[in-house]
């Protein structure tokens, strides 16, 4: 490069092409491809003028250096102007195509109900818990002691089959009344006892 003359009208001409390259965008992912294009050090008319340094003359090159910063740092605001201006208005339109009626009433979740079996269970509940009976639900895995032995069920009574019990073990199975927490009550209260025990209680047959 001859003369800082000649490197002014080279800057003066990137100037004016960015300029006008910059008016045809108009996106802001468009803006940031020509940026990317603009800067690249290999083949960017802003990126690959630090390349040039060694062809500079030693006087001159501090002055040269000086100019490209300017430049750079002129390109960089002109593609930072252009990117928020772009993306303002992406928002904008945005904003436009999502935009609610604040007038219009809310969606109103409706309310759940209490299964109707749960709700008669609860009024039994209730009424017997007014007369003085203490509620006692159990567990619902009983051993095969509380849940038959001692309630007098003897070993060859049907209610013992595995085709009517869930057995769990020989030991353990799901309990097939409630009629079993009367016997845990009575191994831990005295008399007089006054109790219910509702909760569930499971058999396979086949009307259950």
């Amino acid at each position: 490069m001859a003369d800082l003359n000649e490197l002014s009208e080279k800057l003066s001409g990137i100037k004016a092409e960015i300029k006008e390259e910059l008016n045809k965008l108009e996106t802001s992912k468009s803006v940031f491809e020509y940026k990317k294009a603009i800067f690249d050090s290999k083949a960017g008319k802003v990126g690959s003028l630090m390349r040039e340094m060694g062809k500079i003359p030693n006087e001159m090159k501090a002055e040269y250096g000086k100019r490209v910063n300017e430049l750079k740092t002129w390109a960089q605001e002109k593609f930072d102007e252009m990117d928020e201006k772009f993306k303002a208005e992406e928002m904008r339109l945005k904003y436009e195509s999502e935009k609610l009626d604040v007038t219009m009433p809310g969606k109103v979740s409706r309310q759940g109900f209490l299964h109707p079996n749960t709700l008669v269970r609860n009024q039994i509940v209730d009424i017997f818990g007014s007369m003085g009976f203490e509620i006692f639900e159990g567990t619902e895995i009983e051993t095969d002691y509380y849940n038959f032995t001692a309630l007098n069920t003897p070993d060859d009574h049907p209610a013992r089959d595995m085709q009517d019990t869930f057995y769990l073990s020989d030991k353990f199975l799901l309990r097939t009344q409630t009629s079993a927490g009367q016997i845990h009550v009575m191994e831990k209260e005295q008399p007089p006892i006054k109790i219910i025990s509702p909760g569930k209680v499971f058999r396979s047959d086949d009307d259950a």
